[in-house]
Parts: structure tokens; sequence; C-alpha cells
């Protein structure tokens, strides 16, 4: 059973800043046909290149919050988002409940509008696949760590995780996080190996340049 996480309230002006932005560039790409060759061109195609880089970077998050879902399954309750899996069995969870006032998770504005996701937890605060501040999430609680979570029905989420556990355990799962197939290659996982391609890459860009 698929639960949808609520939308963020910001989401509409992020979609009015895609298009904003993508008109920007298309500007500046018309603007640097016109620009004859010379210091002009050269701030022209670094100003066109540092828009576009925004705008995809844009559209990545958005296409990041659109793979967010909360999965109920027979034995684990199933966290995905992008090529993560956080599998936390239904035996493991000890509660579910809406995020206590005194949690103060602070916002990372500069991720927006991702700025409420971490998948990693900290000594002080929760792992948050949460798409809305605290005060609107629900706390999921292990015995191993603590997740926010925003389904766009919480009380319907709730009331399937306590139907499953009724059943029974039908198989022993192992909570943590599973990565796609992909991300298990030896290469994805060498920040060296990958440090010296990109270094590579640019350089022979440079020299192109």
């Amino acid at each position: 059973m698929a639960f949808r996480p609520s939308l963020p309230r910001s989401l509409a002006a992020a979609w009015i800043l895609v298009a904003f932005l993508a008109l920007l560039v298309v500007l500046a790409f018309a603007q640097l046909k016109r620009t004859p060759a010379g210091p002009a061109l050269v701030i022209t195609t670094l100003f066109t290149l540092a828009l576009a880089a925004l705008l995809l970077l844009l559209l990545y998050r958005l296409w990041a919050l659109h793979r967010l879902d909360y999965w109920v399954d027979r034995d684990a309750v199933i966290i995905r988002w992008i090529d993560l899996s956080v599998i936390l069995p239904l035996e493991n969870i000890e509660r579910i409940e809406p995020a206590p006032a005194t949690l103060n998770l602070s916002r990372r504005w500069w991720k927006w509008p991702l700025d409420w996701i971490r998948p990693r937890a900290s000594d002080r605060d929760p792992a948050s696949f949460a798409t809305q501040a605290p005060s609107q999430s629900l706390l999921l609680v292990t015995a191993q760590a603590q997740y926010l979570i925003t389904p766009q029905q919480p009380q319907v989420f709730i009331e399937a995780v306590n139907a499953r556990r009724s059943f029974g355990v039908a198989r022993r799962l192992q909570e943590g996080v599973e990565p796609a197939l992909w991300r298990r290659k030896r290469f994805l996982r060498d920040r060296i190996a990958q440090t010296l391609l990109l270094g590579g890459l640019l350089f022979a860009l440079g020299l192109l340049a």
C-alpha cells in the first residue's frame, strides 16, 4: 500500500521559478548568438551556463521530490526516495505519532524545495523524509533511529501500519538502507576515482576552451 507525501506549500512557486529560469535561458542563448567574439562573449557564455545549471538543479530537486513514497508492506514500512529504500520492519517500530512540538529541526533553505529532507540522522535530529515542517509530520520511532515522514493521509497511514502489525511477522527483515542496484557498483562508490575522472574532464574542457 503506497502513500504519497503531502505536497510542500512552495511547490507552485518552484514551478513558476522553473518557467522563469527557462525563459531566461532561452533569452540568454539568443543573446549568445548575437554577441561578437571577445570578453562580452565569455561573460555571456558563463552567465548562460550558470542559468542553465540552476535550472537543471531545480528540475532535479523537483524530480527527486516526485520520487518520494511511503510503502506499508506485509512486514515493513519502506521509504523510497530516488534510488534509496529505507526498510523499517514492523516488529522494530515502537510507535508512530505526530511529531512533538519540542522537536526543533532546522530548515535547510539552500536545499529548497527539499529543505526538510535529510536521509541521515544526526545525534540531535532524526532522519527526515518529510516535505513539510515537523509540526505537520509524523514521527516514526524504531529501536535504532527516528524518522520524520509526511504522508497525505497520516491517520490512514497509522491505521494501515497497525493493521499489518496485527497479522504477525511473516518474515524477518533487517532494518537499514538499501541503495539501488546500479549504486552498488564499485566505481559509483569510489570517491577518489570519481574526483580524478571529473578533474580530467574539467582539464580537457579547459584545454579545449
